[in-house]
């Protein structure tokens, strides 16, 4: 949420020709301080306490988790060094997975966790890393481009929405994997779509009456 409310932020600020007007001011401020508000509540989930203005402030400028990025990535390496290749396991669970409610083994958390501590989430890299090694970095990155370049393809409100949703969750998506992003344009949006489409015919209709 803190970072589709950045990306929401941006993208007023963006469209507004004086930068530093009295209005652009307001929603910067009001934008920021919500972010600080989402940090707080996350950090009070996390360690149980509030934290000071310190904390709170450093929540918001650092990433804490960049740190267990590059661990999983250095355990995906160790990993394919010791057992070898998951052989594309991985990538069919995250296909699998795609699906609401449909829960898969032979996910990243579970090769990882029978050897290694886990942090949780899943570094982009690491899927193919353990899939195919090195080379299948390249390989994932054109399956990603095809099926992202679909989700953008055609210029009407639906793929808009699409590329709204790819645009803001990227920090998420880098964490969490890719089958979090393709139950989001596969599933999340279109269902979004559809349910406002109809309620704006049943609005009309009602006013008509």
């Amino acid at each position: 949420m803190a970072g589709l409310l950045l990306g929401v932020l941006f993208y007023i600020l963006m469209r507004q020709k004086k930068v530093f007007s009295k209005r652009n001011i307001i929603v910067a401020v009001v934008g920021l301080l919500s972010i600080i508000l989402l940090n707080t509540i996350g950090y009070l989930r996390i360690n149980g306490q509030v934290p000071n203005v310190a904390l709170a402030l450093k929540s918001v400028i650092t990433t804490p988790t960049l740190s267990d990025v590059a661990y999983l990535c250095n355990a995906s390496i160790d990993y394919v060094s010791r057992f070898s290749f998951t052989n594309g396991k991985i990538l069919l669970s995250n296909i699998v997975s795609v699906i609401p409610f449909i829960s898969t083994n032979g996910d990243f958390g579970s090769f990882i966790s029978s050897v290694y501590s886990n942090p949780g989430g899943e570094p982009l890299i690491g899927e193919p890393l353990m899939d195919f090694g090195f080379i299948g970095i390249p390989i994932i990155a054109i399956f990603d481009f095809l099926i992202l370049r679909l989700a953008v393809q055609f210029k009407n409100n639906f793929f808009r929405y699409e590329y709204m949703v790819l645009l803001f969750t990227v920090p998420r998506i880098v964490w969490y994997g890719r089958s979090f992003v393709y139950t989001s344009i596969i599933f999340f949006v279109p269902f979004m779509y559809l349910t406002t489409s109809l309620l704006k015919r049943v609005t009309k209709k009602d006013r008509s009456i």
